[in-house]
This record gives structure tokens, C-alpha cells and sequence, in this order.
């Protein structure tokens, strides 16, 4: 696909509804590939972290949560 038919596709897909982007995307996933799926989830993890250490945060700003992953555990794991 081109780097013009990708703009285009974005275009359509920032005026659709929320509603139009979940029956969108309820149709793709099912003519994707593992490869493709594994993607999709390695861009969506992060994003899934991050709102919920930012939820947790808002809701108990007083309480400390230890972290799992540090500098010393990711260098371990490699």
C-alpha cells in the first residue's frame, strides 16, 4: 500500500464514529494473520500499562506500588 493510500485510510477512519471504528476493527482482526495479531498486541500493551499505572495512581495517590520491572531485573532477562 502506498505511503498516499495510508494517509487516505487514516483520513476516512479520523471522521468515523467510535461505534463505525469498533465494527471496523471487529471485522479485520478476523482476516488477520498470527504475525499481524502479535503485532497489534506489542503496540497495544504499552499503552494498556500506562492507563492502567495512571489510573491506579489517580485513584490511590497515597499508596506505593513497588515495581515488577527494574533496571536490574531487565538486564537479567536479557
Amino acid at each position: 500500500m502506498k505511503t498516499q493510500q495510508i494517509a487516505g485510510v487514516i483520513t476516512t477512519v479520523e471522521q468515523w464514529t467510535h461505534q463505525q471504528r469498533c465494527q471496523f476493527i471487529e471485522r479485520l482482526l478476523p482476516l488477520c494473520n498470527t504475525y499481524q495479531l502479535d503485532m497489534l498486541w506489542t503496540v497495544l500493551q504499552p499503552s494498556l500499562h500506562r492507563d492502567y499505572f495512571y489510573t491506579v495512581k489517580f485513584r490511590y495517590p497515597d499508596y506505593h506500588f513497588k515495581q515488577i520491572s527494574t533496571p536490574s531485573s531487565r538486564m537479567l532477562k536479557v
